[in-house]
């Protein structure tokens, strides 16, 4: 090789090496960008988590102190706890700090509304109203059963809204991307015990039931006995929506024990005329389901509290018909004395028609229910058990207002 080809390739040697410290700069710098911009969304998720777990805390203690049976917005102390235990979590080092929205704006911070989880959820989730964009808005005199709140660090103003700045970042800084947004939302609701829309004579709290869930309640004298009503507790009108308000829990029935401080209470009952989907109770029945030990035996099902009628005469209460439910002469807006309360738990349901929106869709049969008591076993009946009527007193531990995340 002559000595212009040893200079030529001197140079491409250097140039090479130029180049290879150049892409190995760029190399390092494009790794710092992308260990930053893990460093930095990390940094988010922990920050959301922060807020999540404020925004839990809010909502179970906002629902917590929300008024019984209240068809009302204004409730100053539900609101003020949700405030209160917000701010004691911290998100990104700082205080999480949200409005107690009063006027209940629907993207406030604290919204009191209220949640059926059996409501549409698609296109519109429609489980908890009012909707943030408030084109759902709550209707008039919907029950205040629960709390939404929303733990935000995304610069977002507006009525119900505190002040708030998104959350500094580290390296992001260097491209100029200084701040992330980041919110988390929660709700939580406040329901009593399943005071179930489905009344019984005073016989039924004898009556032995097997734990295989043998026993049925129809709801027609022609689809078979023993034969119960429906209920909406005390009005004389058994609306076919209310009843369905109370299965699903978007409402509340009365303070059941209150009215046995005031005899008689009347229940007002009916039978075959009111038909309420039962799909929806099914629904609930699934969507409750707990495993329980009875007398030594696991049972699921759906744990109910069931008010009981006094069947005996003379009756105090307008009633036109002999005996109790199921009986020919049984008629609409007949009230009968609600005399105390029995424990049970219903494992089945069935309805006319499959339900298919249920998994697995229902069998078809004859509107029923099923019930499993939580009594004693019966005397020489090896492995069943009876439903038992108590005193509010004796199931106050169980009667206490359940407050849970919904969402």
């Amino acid at each position: 090789m002559d000595a212009h080809g040893e200079l030529r390739n001197m140079g491409k040697n250097r140039n090479n090496k130029g180049l290879a410290v150049v892409f190995l700069a760029i190399s390092i710098v494009m790794l710092c960008a992308l260990v930053g911009l893990a460093v930095d969304v990390g940094y988010m998720y922990v920050a959301k988590g922060q807020l999540q777990n404020a925004a839990d805390a809010a909502a179970l203690a906002g629902a917590g102190n929300l008024a019984s049976d209240s068809t009302s917005t204004n409730q100053p102390t539900a609101r003020q706890q949700a405030v209160a235990f917000a701010a004691q979590n911290k998100a990104a080092g700082s205080s999480v700090t949200i409005d107690s929205n009063n006027t209940n704006a629907p993207n406030g911070d604290v919204v009191l509304g209220n949640w059926d989880p059996t409501r549409d959820q698609s296109p519109v989730d429609l489980r908890f109203l009012p909707t943030p964009d408030g084109s759902h808005p709550l209707p008039s005199g919907a029950f205040i059963n629960a709390v939404k709140v929303v733990a935000r660090r995304t610069g977002e103003n507006g009525t119900g809204i505190a002040p708030n700045n998104m959350v500094s970042i580290f390296f992001g800084k260097v491209i100029g991307w200084s701040r992330m947004a980041a919110k988390a939302q929660a709700i939580a609701q406040n329901t009593l015990p399943p005071f179930i829309t489905i009344p019984l004579c005073q016989p039924t709290c004898g009556i032995t039931t097997m734990l295989d869930g043998s026993t049925k309640f129809y709801f027609k004298t022609s689809d078979g006995t023993p034969n119960t009503g429906w209920t909406t507790f005390t009005d004389n009108v058994t609306s076919q929506p209310n009843i369905e308000d109370y299965i699903t829990g978007a409402k509340q029935p009365p303070n059941l024990c209150q009215l046995l401080k005031n005899p008689p209470a009347c229940i007002f009952t009916t039978q075959g005329i009111v038909t309420p989907d039962m799909c929806k109770l099914i629904e609930q029945i699934r969507l409750h389901s707990r495993t329980y030990t009875v007398n030594g035996t696991t049972v699921t099902g759906w744990k109910v509290f069931i008010p009981i009628l006094d069947s005996n005469t003379p009756n105090p209460c307008p009633h036109t018909g002999s005996g109790c439910l199921g009986d020919p002469g049984y008629q609409p807006g007949d009230a009968y004395p609600f005399i105390q309360l029995a424990e049970a738990i219903i494992p089945d349901a069935f309805a006319q028609g499959n339900c298919s929106q249920l998994n697995p869709p229902n069998q078809k049969g004859n509107p029923a229910i099923i019930f499993v008591g939580t009594g004693p076993p019966a005397t020489g009946v090896p492995g069943s058990s009876t439903i038992v009527c108590q005193t509010c007193d004796a199931l106050a531990g169980d009667l206490t207002n359940i407050i849970k995340l919904v969402k």
